[in-house]
């Protein structure tokens, strides 16, 4: 009897139910013939992966190579950069001035052909704006010359945003009447150039229309285009600090061609 006691009081011992456990299934998914175990990952393990994750994409985008960021053309005219901010500015600027200040800037321009239509059609700046946007400047006999046309708005452009172009700077109009005495097919057109007071920037982007009141075959318009060129100081800067750099050999090579 005491043998059966102890027997019985081992097994007991030995139960989960008595050990006070609790078994937990596992999660089984049948996949066709096999069997497969759900893995449940905790809060801080899946967070852990991701932040490794998160890490090797970083790292990746560190090591690979990205393309250079082109800089704006400094030969291209100020027309041709125009951005949506850059309008927006335009629109604000010109809203701001009256109809005095228009005539005030084109007294100081020296284009006075448009002042007494605009004073007849009271226009202030927004409006005189509108006009050169929609090219009707001719239409409504306020500028008739092609040559004027072009000038005005592109000096009513550099107005409004208080920003002259790189090649309008190094090509006023007197670098551009001597830029054409050195082409025997634009020596004629110098003098017509330098009464319109057109500047490099106005000739890259005149139009038939200009060349023909210029006298400028269309051919010479891509002598225009090569020779009105504003060389690339950024290039420049970037070749001088390589010499700097460069071994003692390689400067007197370079400094000798």
């Amino acid at each position: 009897r005491i043998l059966t006691e102890l027997i019985s009081s081992t097994e007991d011992r030995s139960s989960p139910e008595s050990a006070g456990l609790k078994i937990t299934s596992e999660h089984m998914y049948q996949r066709g013939n096999s069997m497969e175990t759900k893995v449940q990952i905790s809060p801080s393990q899946k967070r852990k992966q991701e932040l490794e994750s998160e890490r090797n994409v970083s790292s990746v985008a560190k090591t690979t190579p990205q393309p250079p960021v082109s800089s704006p053309d400094v030969g291209t005219p100020l027309l041709l950069q125009l951005s949506a901010k850059d309008k927006q500015l335009m629109q604000s600027a010109a809203r701001a001035m009256s109809l005095d200040d228009v005539v005030a800037f084109l007294k100081e321009v020296k284009i006075e052909e448009p002042i007494q239509v605009l004073q007849e059609y009271e226009y202030n700046g927004a409006e005189f704006l509108s006009v050169i946007e929609s090219n009707e400047l001719a239409e409504l006999n306020i500028v008739t010359s092609a040559c004027q046309k072009l000038k005005v708005k592109v000096l009513f452009t550099r107005h409004l945003l208080k920003r002259v172009s790189d090649i309008a700077k190094h090509f006023p109009t007197s670098k551009v009447v001597e830029f054409c005495h050195t082409k025997k097919q634009l020596m004629k057109c110098a003098e017509n150039i330098e009464s319109n007071g057109l500047d490099g920037e106005m000739l890259l982007l005149a139009d038939d229309d200009v060349l023909t009141e210029l006298g400028i075959p269309a051919f010479a318009k891509h002598i225009i285009r090569a020779g009105l060129t504003v060389p690339n100081t950024a290039e420049q800067t970037k070749d001088t600090e390589s010499l700097k750099t460069a071994p003692k050999d390689e400067l007197e090579e370079a400094l000798h061609e």
